[in-house]
């Protein structure tokens, strides 16, 4: 995927996304510049012009019109619908604007990366396995006769039980 970089002298910048690009990731098409360049995903009240937001039913059209977004993600019966108003707007259009939105929410905010190994706080009991290439967080319990395997993550205060299997690159939140 392209993405256009900041200038030196600004750094802190993030880099943005090209519309064209989302729309590649999400089999959508792009209406206006396929090389707009988008900085983060936000509702439609708060977008900004490097922003993208999106539209997924019709009571919504009206703040779709006034919000200030620099793209909106919508079906295309939502573009017919937003009509005139949608000339001279950056539009990803997608069949599903929901399902489009979480497979291009991780190029925007990507999962943190979390080191493999056990913390030394985790409590691993008798015969767990835990593959050297997992993640176990601190306070984390693994019961015994359990598996954690590659690229697996079980974050702070997670609880796996007795004789369980967490399958690779899988993540178990606390309290789920």
């Amino acid at each position: 995927m392209s993405t256009t970089t900041s200038s030196p002298s600004s750094p802190a910048e993030p880099a943005k996304l090209r519309l064209g690009d989302l729309a590649a990731r999400v089999d959508g098409r792009v209406q206006g510049r396929e090389g707009k360049g988008l900085t983060g995903l936000r509702d439609l009240a708060a977008a900004g012009p490097d922003d993208l937001s999106f539209v997924a039913e019709e009571r919504h059209l009206e703040a779709a019109r006034t919000s200030a977004a620099g793209a909106l993600m919508m079906t295309p019966k939502l573009v017919a619908a937003l009509a005139e108003d949608a000339e001279g707007r950056d539009l990803l259009v997608v069949d599903d604007p929901k399902l489009a939105l979480t497979r291009i929410s991780p190029l925007f905010y990507p999962p943190p990366e979390r080191s493999p190994g056990v913390h030394p706080t985790a409590v691993v009991e008798a015969g767990a396995v835990i593959d050297p290439e997992a993640h176990v967080g601190p306070l984390a319990v693994i019961g015994a006769g359990s598996e954690v395997r590659a690229g697996a993550a079980v974050l702070a205060g997670a609880v796996v039980g007795r004789d369980c299997r967490v399958g690779a690159g899988s993540v178990l939140h606390p309290h789920a």
